[in-house]
């Protein structure tokens, strides 16, 4: 493999990680304002759910949940 498709490769792998982080983010924002909090991404994402937890933390600043109903426990 040239050093040329190596980069395309891996700037690719980048853009598609930068694309899921930006969707959990948004995911996590979401739900934190319909009172949930989903365990999937914690357990199904590379970066264990840090991107929804920092969704949903930015938006529980304005939501301020007194209460949330967890999702995917098991």
């Amino acid at each position: 493999m040239k050093l040329e498709e190596l980069v395309n490769e891996v700037e690719g792998r980048q853009k598609e990680t930068m694309k899921q982080l930006r969707h959990d983010y948004v995911k996590g924002m979401e739900d934190c304002k319909s009172g949930i909090y989903d365990k999937w991404f914690r357990y199904n994402r590379n970066d264990d759910g840090w991107s929804y937890d920092m969704g949903w933390m930015a938006q529980n600043e304005k939501t301020k949940n007194d209460s949330v109903r967890f999702l995917n426990c098991e």
